[in-house]
């Protein structure tokens, strides 16, 4: 049904909304665990829904693993 696992970044992005920072950012560690890809988008991404977490240091770890 979701083979991209886009429903992950959604919930993701939802949970982050509702203050879920800890929920959120286990999410999206394993999101970008099974998508490597996708981590360069969360360092050049503007995408406001991620702000709440930027000053986060999970959040950051992930950012870093872009090149």
């Amino acid at each position: 049904i979701d083979p991209r696992d886009e429903l992950m970044g959604r919930e993701a992005f939802v949970l982050t909304q509702l203050g879920e920072r800890d929920a959120a950012l286990t999410l999206l560690e394993r999101y970008v665990s099974k998508h490597p890809e996708h981590v360069q988008g969360f360092k050049t991404g503007n995408f406001w829904g991620w702000e709440p977490l930027k000053s986060e240091p999970r959040f950051q770890r992930i950012v870093a693993l872009a090149r």
